[in-house]
């Protein structure tokens, strides 16, 4: 009797572990769930449980959408499963590349989301509005820097290989990692709030600090191996 605080059980996939679940009245109902598939009691929508179909041999872990409750969701074989919520403070499991090492991140709830990464990258944690974490895909072998655009937390921006990357700020006392071209000697410089700014310029060129008018440094192109010197237009070399 589906209604009635009892269980309605549905057919399972031979050898599937049925769980009892429910979807509207405090009583249970079992989904199919693919043979050998680890079932969790998850909810939709009344603090009840409801077993959704996985992925054999994926790692499943409790999540919700909507209620607090839990929903589990169907991952990529062998992916690192991490708990993640897009909108009420609960947890989504999001399909990952497999063997992307995934971690927690968050795009406006202070929760997580996990978003697919270029495999073997470093993944740091990052953020780019509420003080929480997103995962971006950076190309492969490069040194990630955490860095900050305008909250205070942290965004990974792809730089090129081989590339020294130092924190740079633009705007907000955070970190911003830009790329600069392979070989050249990186030198924090800022623009104007005090942070750090890295500039692209030729490769091999000698890279002398200077000032523009903030009592701060600004890296400027210059010729290859041409030597460096004081100039005019408000802008004094620092070590001449």
């Amino acid at each position: 009797m589906e209604g009635l605080g009892t269980e309605m059980v549905a057919p399972v996939a031979v050898g599937g572990e049925a769980v009892p679940a429910a979807v509207g009245f405090g009583v249970g109902v079992v989904l199919r769930v693919a043979v050998g598939v680890e079932v969790v009691p998850a909810a939709a929508g009344f603090g009840v449980g409801v077993v959704l179909r996985v992925a054999v041999g994926a790692e499943v872990v409790p999540v919700a959408v909507g209620f607090g409750a839990e929903v589990v969701l169907p991952v990529a074989v062998g992916a690192e499963v991490v708990p993640v919520a897009v909108g009420f403070g609960a947890e989504v499991l999001v399909p990952v590349a497999v063997g992307v090492e995934v971690l927690p991140a968050a795009v406006g709830f202070g929760v997580g989301v996990v978003l697919p990464v270029a495999v073997g990258v470093e993944l740091l944690p990052v953020a780019v509005g509420f003080g929480v974490e997103v995962v971006l895909p950076v190309a492969v072998g490069v040194e990630v820097l955490p860095v900050a655009v305008g909250f205070g937390a942290e965004v990974v921006v792809p730089v090129a290989v081989g590339v020294e990357v130092l924190p740079v700020a633009v705007g907000f006392g955070a970190e911003v990692v830009v790329p600069v071209a392979v070989g050249a000697e990186v030198v924090p410089v800022a623009v104007g709030f005090g942070a750090g700014v890295v500039l692209p310029w030729a490769v091999g060129a000698e890279v002398v600090p200077v000032a523009e008018g903030t009592g701060v440094e600004v890296v400027l192109p210059w010729a290859v191996g041409a030597v460096a010197g004081g100039k005019g237009d408000s802008i004094g070399c620092l070590r001449c």
